[in-house]
């Protein structure tokens, strides 16, 4: 039996965007609320927030110089559900599962037999950067040696277990982001300024170099590594930029690359902390911002992050409202379902605490933790990997004291079940 809970808050529709700076900082109470961690009522319960949404601060897209167009926010209601699942020990035995499941390290688990296959390496070899292609027919990876590391070997393989393509690239340079499209991958690579991006045809060794040198953008690094807020982000066809902006604030700046002008920019007081999602499309992207200001006016640290839905028109929707019931409510990593209904993602109130499985409905824009724990903290779990029908997630959690389990979660009935100890999913493929 799941326990459900539900914020919700009436919210502004059509209202032009304002500057942050303009907006006076407000204190947002957080709702008594505790959590069962085995629950067995359900409760539905309205959230005892003094706050009225129109007092919340907004979030700001600035338009610029060369393009002077309005640009509206679009604000909806938003419903804040908490589902808590049990996690138990073994997949149901009558459940009709497909696809073919990559897990670190090295194993491939298939789901229709319950079977096992480890891949086979020779001595010394090691498999990292595993990206699966969007129509789910093909897996990316790196297979390489760590002493001596002579090079790195990009591998294309088939959900039938063919070897498609493999190149030759210059060992430790490149990291593997993800695919464009069914026939490019993106990787980025550190230079003195920034993290460059190369786009690669694996099929056919067509190469693109993308140098990235965008007004305001700047190399911010910790310890010799460069953080998140130093890559740059190009939509699917090439034609957009997103990047970070350091100019008296913390922006996100979309850039028109044809026409070379800013689009928008937007305020994230993360620094550009997180990838975005873009579109099948490529006309819009989803992104959680920080659009709020770290501390308030008492010197309270506050980190408020909320998603937003982000066009290549100079569109912006926010789509939740958590700083209308919560001090402080951190996102992590995230994926989108394969129909672009839903959006996986893990959800914490402070970074010490391990984060929780929600999911973010795009069409009823009803946000749902499912109160599964992810592995660690916030900076530790994994996006959550898809099943190729949209209606299963598989995730890497700490669901019990000092062990981790690869989990799959089935959201249509609600339950989630526990296939191996000490495995992260990193790719879900259709069966062979």
């Amino acid at each position: 039996m799941a326990i459900l809970i539900l914020l919700m808050c009436s919210c502004r529709t059509g209202e032009k965007i304002q500057a942050i700076s303009d907006i006076p900082e407000t204190n947002t109470p957080t709702p008594p609320i505790i959590l069962d961690s085995t629950p067995t009522v359900e409760k539905s319960i309205l959230s005892t927030a003094t706050q009225h949404p129109s007092q919340a601060p907004s979030p700001s897209l600035t338009p610029t110089q060369l393009d002077a167009t309005d640009v509206f926010l679009t604000e909806i209601a938003l419903t804040l559900k908490y589902k808590c699942l049990e996690t138990v020990n073994d997949l149901p035995t009558d459940l009709n599962l497909n696809g073919k499941l990559f897990l670190d390290p090295d194993f491939y688990f298939y789901l229709s037999t319950r079977e096992w296959q480890k891949i086979p390496l020779e001595e010394g070899e090691k498999i990292t950067f595993f990206e699966v292609s969007p129509n789910r027919k093909m897996a990316a990876y790196f297979k390489w040696r760590e002493e001596p590391r002579s090079q790195d070997l990009l591998v294309i393989e088939s959900s039938d277990g063919h070897q498609l393509s493999s190149l030759t690239l210059t060992p430790g340079k490149y990291g593997l982001e993800g695919w464009l499209d069914n026939d490019r991958l993106w990787f980025t690579y550190d230079t003195e300024y920034i993290n460059e991006v190369m786009v690669l045809n694996p099929f056919t060794n067509d190469r693109q170099n993308l140098v990235s040198q965008y007004e305001g953008l700047k190399r911010i690094d910790y310890n010799g590594y460069p953080l998140v807020s130093t890559y740059v982000v190009y939509s699917p066809s090439l034609e957009y930029v997103l990047f970070p902006q350091v100019d008296n604030d913390n922006f996100i700046v979309l850039y028109d690359r044809p026409n070379s002008k800013k689009v928008f920019r937007i305020i994230d007081h993360t620094h550009f902390g997180h990838m975005p999602i873009w579109s099948l499309d490529g006309k819009s992207f989803f992104i959680p911002l920080g659009p709020y200001p770290i501390s308030d006016s008492n010197g309270t640290s506050k980190n408020r992050q909320e998603w937003f839905k982000l066009s290549i028109d100079g569109r912006a929707q926010q789509l939740t409202h958590f700083a209308d019931n919560f001090d402080n409510m951190l996102i992590g990593e995230a994926s989108v379902s394969p129909d672009e209904h839903l959006i996986a993602f893990w959800l914490a109130q402070t970074y010490k605490e391990p984060p929780e499985l929600t999911v973010l409905d795009l069409q009823t824009l009803e946000v749902t933790n499912y109160c599964v724990p992810g592995y660690k903290s916030i900076f530790n779990a994994t996006a959550p990997i898809w099943s190729p029908d949209g209606r299963y997630l598989a995730i890497r959690s700490s669901v019990e004291q000092d062990a981790t389990f690869a989990v799959i979660v089935n959201l249509m009935d609600e339950w989630a079940a526990k296939i191996g100890e000490d495995l992260l999913p990193e790719g879900w493929m259709i069966s062979p």
